[in-house]
């Protein structure tokens, strides 16, 4: 019955008419409710994104924006936030200049276990041990062994080959030319 439910399409009316669908009225409205919210959040990650704050901002009460939001996204407000936060920390976890507390703490976790707990029960890693595999210094570790020089060097190097032959394949081309003429 359900499938049944999501299946039924409704006719929309063209030409800016008034919709007398109820069901369609009610679809356009959760999408933009929830597409504004949405798109509102992940720039919030640090404030409060209780249910109550999230109702408040799509003007429903607590328990009918709960069961309208899992309706809509799959997904209950609290999980959908705490994925979003764990996402961002993931980002910023590859950079190495923050703690790992105050990057917990920057995407919205009340404390810094709140932060480490959430984090291994998603991704059944720490965010030490993410960090120690995912940084920017452990890609240089692993492309020094692999490679031999740095990342930097190597790029160097390159640019300064495809420089080389840039310039190679343009005296080419000109030889071509003047050939030609």
């Amino acid at each position: 019955m359900a499938v049944a439910r999501e299946l039924v399409v409704y006719l929309k009316r063209s030409g800016g008419q008034e919709q007398y669908s109820e069901p369609l009225q009610f679809q356009a409205e959760s999408v933009s409710r929830f597409t504004e919210l949405t798109t509102w959040i992940p720039t919030h990650l640090n404030e409060d994104l209780s249910v109550e704050v999230l109702a408040g901002r799509a003007c429903l009460c607590p328990r009918h924006f709960s069961r309208r939001f899992k309706a809509d996204l799959g997904t209950s407000p609290a999980d959908f936030v705490e994925r979003l936060r764990l996402d961002e920390a993931r980002r910023r976890l590859s950079n190495e200049d923050n703690s790992i507390g105050n990057v917990g703490l920057s995407v919205g976790f009340k404390s810094a276990d709140a932060f480490r707990r959430a984090f291994e029960r998603r991704l059944g890693v720490s965010p030490s041990d993410y960090r120690r595999r995912f940084s920017s210094a452990a890609f240089r570790r692993a492309f020094e062994r692999r490679l031999g020089v740095s990342p930097s060097d190597y790029r160097r190097r390159f640019s300064s080959a495809a420089k080389v032959l840039s310039v190679q394949q343009q005296r080419r081309e000109s030889k071509k030319l003047s050939k030609a003429a």
